[in-house]
């Protein structure tokens, strides 16, 4: 079994985990992640990774860090960081970084309208995690 098998596994493993023990049923939940109940049922098994915007919406429905869904612990004390040195930690192209911001994928801030995106390193390092 390859990393990412076996990382799709555990972040499904911990979902179904946190969905049970609040009583959700996969069904209830497929509709408000916007996927289908075979999909549903697909990342549940961790035959298909989850996107993090899905685990971002889990975390709402349920209340907590989508962040611990990856095995990964919330910090307070984040560092913000521009976009060139993200890609940099990430070992990513810049405009991928931009790509996951403007698709809801990696959670940034702006300093204003039309300015800087700034990255939480505990976002880039969850987002990192659940790459493909």
């Amino acid at each position: 079994m390859n990393t990412t098998t076996t990382r799709n596994i555990e972040v499904a493993a911990r979902v179904r985990e946190a969905l049970d023990a609040e009583g959700y049923k996969a069904v209830q939940v497929a509709e408000k992640i916007g996927v289908s109940k075979g999909q549903m049922s697909r990342l549940l098994s961790g035959k298909s990774a989850i996107k993090f915007d899905h685990l971002i919406k889990l975390g709402r429905i349920l209340g907590m860090d989508p962040r611990r869904f990856l095995g990964l612990s919330p910090t307070t004390n984040d560092v913000l960081m521009t976009v060139p040195e993200a890609a940099d930690m990430a070992n990513r192209h810049p405009q991928t970084i931009r790509a996951a911001i403007y698709s809801g994928d990696l959670p940034s801030e702006q300093t204003g309208p039309g300015g800087w995106h700034q990255i939480r390193e505990s976002d880039l390092k969850a987002w990192i995690a659940g790459v493909r």
